[in-house]
């Protein structure tokens, strides 16, 4: 346990002033660094360990954010050589890396990459959901609560655990997750806390918190769970393994830092985890925070904001290592400029939530916006999605003229008139509804309208509002059998139902 790096202190209470200040929300851009501490620098980087056969590369020296002349040198993960082989890993780290956020190169960054195509949408994980569903036009439906017994606060994420014990998980912003049994349509079932880091936690401002988690894989054989919650001193995000012990709760003291990565503002932190069906572990972050991604952080692919990274977390001895068919695992990449290592897809302004699909391993997100659009996206390696240039796909800097070509535009964006920040779902692969079967969910969390959309070969075939709640919406979840479930600060949790 590294609890020695953090300021224990107590838990802020955080107070929900407008609706429109949302967990994800875009409004809050005019916020500053509530102390230097955003800015200080990291902690010595480590010293790289490679695989056999694999030349390391010298850290890069890099400047640190903020007005002035440059300070010291912050911490960077070491890069490598790959060697042969796709999968093999690459830049690996022994302890916890942290990583910061020079301002960006006096010269340009290298041009935008040509997107990726995704694979032919096979699966490598077997769904769940039980028999075949012929899937039947979209159609209104209706919000059902669920789990009545529990009313999580601030909920950020719920999952079911892979290991066909029933239980699910959901998380509080304020840094708990309850554990939650029995029928979710019963009128009595069991809840139970399994952790609570709130001293770890910091919540000072609105959109930190504890954001995410994900469930290993093989979670039925390790009981291992990922987390990843802000904490000051500096202010960073860090992403850290847990592990559950026999009674069935986390053991706070089993915490193994993953990542740690410096915030140079409070807002836009992405913090959804989730495993791929390649068993590697997803990770989302913001820009930076602040408005209009001053510093072009997302632009940037010598720093992992604005990105979303894919890290094997699976490696003997290591905090991490970085697959071998990564974009940029060797620092380069055909047809793209140099970038991190582990970055997986960039150009993301704030990619709040993001999902797999049960069956064809397709990648969605919701990526927040900033005063006008907010887009849903299907992420492919290597692809850049334009931030800052442009919001959805409206030119943002510059306000017009912007060249699109070498972008990957959303798969549907909406404007303000229908709210302000968008909330990822899940693709619906439950047998209980054929209106949904097969089709994307997502909402928004100011205005709490809920959509369903089927993209077939590439195109929308259907979309419309399947649902609306008075209620904010900050997240979605899903169970191993198909189901999505909507998270609200009603607060409960809903499932949809006939009407």
């Amino acid at each position: 346990m590294n609890s020695a790096l953090f300021t224990h202190r107590p838990m802020f209470s955080i107070v929900l002033v407008l609706v429109f200040a949302g967990l994800a929300a875009c409004n809050t851009d005019n916020e500053v660094p509530d102390d230097s501490s955003a800015l200080s620098v990291g902690t010595p980087a480590p010293t790289a360990t490679v695989d056999p056969g694999m030349t390391p590369t010298p850290v890069p020296t890099v400047e640190q954010p903020g007005p002035g002349t440059p300070t010291s040198t912050p911490t960077v993960d070491p890069g490598s050589t790959a060697g042969p082989g796709v999968g093999q890993p690459v830049t690996v780290t022994p302890s916890p890396t942290v990583i910061g956020q020079p301002t960006p190169p006096r010269t340009p960054p290298p041009p935008p990459p040509t997107p990726v195509a995704p694979p032919s949408p096979t699966s490598t994980k077997t769904p769940s959901a039980g028999p075949t569903v012929e899937p039947e036009p979209l159609r209104a439906l209706q919000l059902e609560r669920v789990f009545s017994w529990s009313s999580p606060t601030r909920p950020t994420h719920l999952a079911e655990a892979p290991d066909e014990s029933g239980r699910i998980f959901v998380s509080e912003q304020s840094g708990r997750i309850l554990e939650l049994t029995g029928d979710p349509t019963s009128a009595t079932g069991s809840e139970r806390l399994v952790l609570d880091i709130r001293l770890l936690v910091t919540g000072r401002a609105n959109e930190e918190g504890l954001l995410g988690f994900a469930l290993h894989p093989k979670f039925g054989e390790n009981g291992k769970i990922f987390v990843y919650y802000s904490a000051t001193g500096p202010r960073r995000s860090i992403i850290s393994e847990f592990t559950f012990q026999p009674d069935g709760l986390i053991d706070p003291g089993s915490e193994r830092k993953v990542l740690e990565v410096l915030q140079p503002q409070s807002n836009h932190n992405g913090g959804m985890l989730a495993f791929g069906p390649d068993g590697f572990l997803y990770i989302s972050l913001g820009d930076g925070g602040g408005a209009g991604d001053q510093a072009n952080n997302a632009q940037n692919t010598s720093v992992v904001l604005g990105s979303i990274l894919r890290i094997n977390i699976d490696t003997p001895g290591r905090a991490y290592s970085v697959p071998g068919d990564n974009p940029f695992a060797t620092g380069q990449a055909t047809g793209l400029g140099g970038g991190l290592p582990e970055i997986w897809a960039y150009g993301l302004r704030n990619p709040w939530r993001f999902s797999f699909d049960m069956e064809t391993g397709e990648l969605w997100a919701g990526d927040v916006g900033q005063n006008r659009v907010e887009e849903i996206d299907l992420i492919v390696r290597g692809g850049n999605y334009g931030w800052r240039l442009k919001e959805g796909t409206d030119c943002f800097h510059p306000s017009s003229g912007c060249d699109q070509d070498d972008f990957v535009e959303p798969v549907v964006s909406y404007s303000h008139s229908f709210g302000c920040s968008v909330s990822g779902g899940y693709v619906y692969r439950g047998s209980r509804l054929p209106s949904l079967h097969g089709a994307y969910v997502y909402g928004d969390f100011c205005s709490g309208i809920i959509w369903g959309l089927r993209h077939v070969n590439g195109s929308v075939q259907e979309q419309m509002v399947i649902a609306e709640t008075s209620s904010s919406i900050p997240a979605f979840g899903q169970t191993l059998d198909g189901e999505v479930y909507v998270l609200t600060y009603s607060p409960g949790i809903f499932r949809f139902v006939e009407e």
